[in-house]
């Protein structure tokens, strides 16, 4: 096994984030490691925003189902060592080095601890960061990165492509008795963007309604619906 990554980003229009993301993503890897975009039927120009090369692939996705799209990056990732991100997020520089020392550590799967931005003058926001660095009801969420070895994740069955929302926390708690998850307190920055229209009490109240009816085993097509519905 080697230590290289493939970091796999599932997108659906973010031209304007992969455009800042992906030198971001560059200046902290090696050249052994690859960045690989799953996109799931992008109008915009979000292929034209980065320059594919041995280490940038840029695959496209028959579905537009994020379940699917990683798992079509998994497949093809060329390295041991798996990073799911989201087109939004960034990770802290030393993200690497991190994931390999947790790896190192016995640690198969995990993430990081997640800080909110841009920074708010809502302080509420802040508890969403300090508890992400928490195990606890929402822990698993994609916002978090997740990163595993590849033998693992082909053992695990992947993505249950069932799940048009919520795939993160089914494979999360799907996985929870056979890997663990170890939460690595550096922080993750993550977009605030469902704070701008809605208020910080209602986004984390639907965001608790739909993990109730995940739990409940509710058809994940009908809790997307619902979580659409109610967040603007």
């Amino acid at each position: 096994m080697n230590n290289n990554l493939s970091v796999i980003i599932p997108v659906l229009n973010e031209e304007e984030n992969l455009k800042k993301l992906i030198p971001y993503l560059t200046s902290c890897l090696d050249s052994t490691d690859e960045i690989i975009i799953v996109d799931g039927g992008s109008v915009d120009n979000s292929k034209g925003a980065i320059t594919e090369s041995n280490n940038i692939k840029w695959l496209n996705s028959k579905k537009c189902s994020r379940a699917s799209q990683l798992n079509l990056g998994a497949i093809n990732a060329n390295n041991d060592i798996l990073y799911f991100l989201h087109a939004d997020a960034r990770p802290p520089t030393c993200f690497k080095k991190s994931i390999i020392k947790a790896l190192e550590n016995g640690h198969r799967m995990g993430g990081f601890k997640m800080k909110l931005k841009p920074r708010s003058r809502l302080s509420f926001l802040r508890i969403n960061s300090y508890l992400s660095g928490k195990k606890g009801f929402f822990t698993g969420g994609g916002d978090q990165s997740l990163f595993i070895r590849k033998s693992d994740f082909e053992s695990s069955g992947g993505f249950n492509e069932r799940y048009s929302i919520m795939e993160d926390f089914e494979f999360y708690h799907q996985n929870l008795n056979i890997y663990g998850y170890h939460i690595i307190q550096k922080e993750i920055k993550v977009s605030s963007r469902k704070y701008k229209n809605n208020i910080w009490l209602w986004v984390n109240f639907i965001n608790g309604v739909a993990l109730i009816r995940f739990f409940m085993g509710h058809n994940p097509e009908k809790i997307k619906s619902f979580y659409y519905k109610m967040l603007k």
